[in-house]
């Protein structure tokens, strides 16, 4: 009897890791083939200056800078490309699926309930959009 409560227990997270992998494909996805914006140039441009000036770019832009130092270390680790510049905003939006299960869960105690939720959070166009964009300040 054991071993059926943890096969049951187990589904769940194989199906949520399913969904995760789907939400991952569907954000990297032809990411490289759409051309860079004026906003993500900048972004990029302002990553690979040192911290300091970094950080002036961005105060007199009204961003926050701790996206520009997580920027500069990024191209600086992965380097510049259109591939390699989209895929940090790619990992926040995959916590966030998780992150919507979690709540989900505790909100509803139903799991079935939480995977639809990380399901419809994984395939949202928007979403899948805005965690595509290296600005994230204009829509392409």
């Amino acid at each position: 009897m054991s071993d059926l409560a943890n096969e049951r227990h187990s589904i769940p997270f194989i199906i949520q890791f399913f969904v995760l992998l789907l939400a991952f494909y569907l954000r990297i996805q032809d990411v490289e083939n759409w051309p860079v914006r004026m906003d993500e140039a900048l972004s990029v441009w302002a990553a690979r200056m040192d911290y300091f000036t970094g950080t002036e770019f961005a105060a007199s832009a009204v961003r926050p800078p701790i996206y520009f130092w997580l920027l500069h270390i990024w191209v600086r680790t992965t380097g510049s490309n259109e591939f390699a510049i989209r895929l940090l905003s790619v990992f926040p939006s995959l916590i966030s699926v998780s992150v919507v299960y979690a709540i989900t869960l505790r909100l509803s105690r139903r799991r079935l309930s939480a995977l639809i939720a990380m399901l419809l959070i994984a395939i949202s166009p928007y979403l899948i959009h805005w965690s595509q964009d290296t600005s994230g300040d204009d829509v392409r």
